[in-house]
């Protein structure tokens, strides 16, 4: 759960809607994306390069 206390609240004003979790190696890398709630939203297993994991979150 996010904290929402106003005293926390993150530059800009703005808090995170999801959150990216990335685990890579060499050849592959997963991708898991959760909303602030904790739930699943994206899991994926996907090529280790840079451009497949911008448009894997995007």
């Amino acid at each position: 759960m996010v904290d929402r206390n106003p005293i926390n609240k993150p530059p800009g004003g703005k808090y995170m809607a999801h959150y990216v979790g990335i685990d890579a190696s060499f050849e592959t890398a997963n991708v898991c994306v959760v909303d602030d709630d904790g739930n699943l939203c994206l899991e994926r297993k996907i090529e280790a390069e840079p451009d497949a994991i911008v448009e894997s979150v995007q």
